[in-house]
């Protein structure tokens, strides 16, 4: 398998690799509050040492808690306004997009430094209402 290795040295934006992990490590537990498929394949083609975040079970289940909560808010905002516009700002490898059912009823704009965005575009190409 080719793994991906990027190019981010940037203490601020190097956080996408935390929550990125805890979506993934959520997902894969049997009673999970969130299921984030892409986040399970993309720390595995990412070659960055993850584990070294591993430690934090309290941290995983309210950042679950946390990103249920979320897609739920985005969810209804969607439902309940005629063109909803979402803005995501420091998405980092968030999937909130892919998560959604009804995401094609909205605009999204997902914001982050320059360095991240080129690797979300590598692992999450743009859809056409995303920017």
């Amino acid at each position: 398998m080719y793994r991906i290795r990027p190019k981010i040295s940037n203490d601020v934006a190097e956080t996408l690799f935390i929550t990125l992990l805890i979506r993934s490590e959520e997902t894969k537990h049997p009673e999970a509050i969130i299921r984030d498929p892409k986040a399970v394949e993309f720390v595995m083609c990412i070659d960055y040492d993850f584990f070294r975040f591993s430690e934090g079970k309290f941290s995983r289940i309210g950042a679950a808690i946390r990103v249920r909560h979320f897609d739920n808010t985005v969810m209804n905002f969607i439902e309940t306004r005629p063109q909803p516009v979402v803005v995501l700002v420091g998405c980092g490898l968030d999937t909130r997009y892919q998560r959604l059912p009804n995401r094609k009823r909205a605009v999204f704009y997902e914001l982050n430094l320059s360095k991240v965005i080129r690797l979300r575009e590598r692992l999450l190409p743009a859809e056409p209402n995303q920017t």
